[in-house]
């Protein structure tokens, strides 16, 4: 019997947020499981309010993510997707291959 080797996998989860009427983006990121508190560290650091912390936590993207629905061989995940619909905030996820 083959026993299914369980690697943990880690990604990297980072955002993109910029208050209303301000015009540059500041970038944070954590790197962690595919789980709600690895999203919820971003948002902090970010200083991401509720309200846009609950459009960003709806986003299917980010429920996948949060699920572990998401496929670690995938080069990468954006939401929202498409871009065009992108306002204050971005979210970039992807897989971690090494941490040194």
């Amino acid at each position: 019997m083959t026993v299914p080797c369980r690697i943990p996998m880690n990604w990297i989860f980072s955002i993109r947020y910029a208050p209303d009427g301000v015009c540059d983006f500041s970038r944070w990121a954590v790197v962690g499981p595919a789980q709600l508190s690895t999203v919820e560290r971003a948002l902090d650091l970010a200083r991401v309010p509720e309200a846009v912390r609950i459009e960003i936590r709806a986003d299917a993207t980010v429920r996948l993510f949060v699920d572990g629905a998401l496929d670690f061989g995938e080069r990468g995940y954006y939401a929202p997707c498409p871009f065009v619909t992108a306002r204050s905030w971005l979210v970039c996820i992807g897989s971690v291959h090494e941490v040194l």
